[in-house]
């Protein structure tokens, strides 16, 4: 609506009734095309609504557990597996029970016959401006949903990467993040078993290695580079400024302190030899 209004003041102001209706019509094209990213989606909607710093966020984790529930759903019935893979998940951010049960219903919206997936992810996509760190985050939700159920399910695998392409994702970025989930996954029970059974360091080393998603060959300074590339991915100011929800900012902060363990352990491995 402000895209008519100001269209027709203006051009009525340069040239009365003609004006007018041209600059009307500029200005119903305007909304159509920014609207949804203007009233309560963020972009300049912070300055005509009081609650549009709070679109951005929502539509995260909207489309964060919609696309879980689509996923879910490719398979054509979802499972106990998948439901409890998603409340992990929600465990995870910490979500409230009003924001549960919020996700909840993303989930079961995702699930349904007439869900438009592409034209969620588009709007998200708008959002956050197309910005490759948040369409990468996004991403590495949906492959630690995926390695919790059946990530060996042809139908799910091809759900997964058909997000992956309408968030302009190669497939290549995908098996990187689905290698270093595993590695994170790996490196972590490999600390925390270490001290119970012996552990060899070579085994929990090439797990520090995969969790960075690097060759156990990258040089120091490559892997300094890469590590340095993957804790500005993952820092929370910058996370925080880009409008994502703090619960996902706090999600986001723990796999950073994943990534650096997995650094310096790395580091003190090279040290020693």
């Amino acid at each position: 609506m402000i895209g008519k209004i100001v269209g027709a003041l203006i051009g009525f102001m340069l040239a009365r009734v003609p004006g007018a209706v041209v600059g009307f019509l500029l200005g119903f094209w305007f909304d159509w095309k920014y609207g949804s990213a203007l009233y309560g989606r963020g972009g300049f909607g912070t300055y005509f609504e009081a609650e549009a710093q709070e679109g951005i966020p929502a539509t995260f984790l909207h489309a964060l557990f919609a696309a879980m529930g689509h996923v879910a759903k490719a398979k054509g019935r979802v499972t106990e597996r998948d439901i409890e893979a998603a409340q992990l998940i929600m465990k995870e951010f910490q979500l409230d029970t009003g924001k549960t049960k919020e996700a909840q219903a993303s989930f079961r919206e995702g699930k349904s016959a007439d869900f438009n997936l592409k034209t969620l992810l588009k709007q998200l996509d708008r959002d956050h401006h197309g910005r490759n760190d948040i369409r990468l985050l996004f991403m590495e939700f949906i492959v630690q949903f995926v390695s919790q159920v059946d990530a060996s399910d042809e139908k799910t695998r091809s759900s997964m990467l058909a997000i992956a392409r309408h968030l302009q994702l190669k497939r290549n970025d995908v098996e990187a993040l689905v290698k270093m989930s595993r590695g994170r996954a790996r490196f972590e029970r490999a600390s925390q078993t270490h001290s119970q059974r012996p552990t060899t360091e070579q085994v929990q080393l090439q797990a520090a290695y995969e969790a960075l998603g690097v060759k156990a060959n990258i040089s120091d300074e490559s892997l300094k580079r890469h590590y340095r590339k993957l804790m500005r991915e993952h820092h929370p100011d910058k996370l925080v400024g880009e409008g994502l929800p703090a619960e996902v900012v706090a999600s986001a902060t723990q796999k950073a302190q994943e990534i650096q363990s997995a650094y310096n352990f790395i580091k003190k491995s090279r040290a020693s030899r």
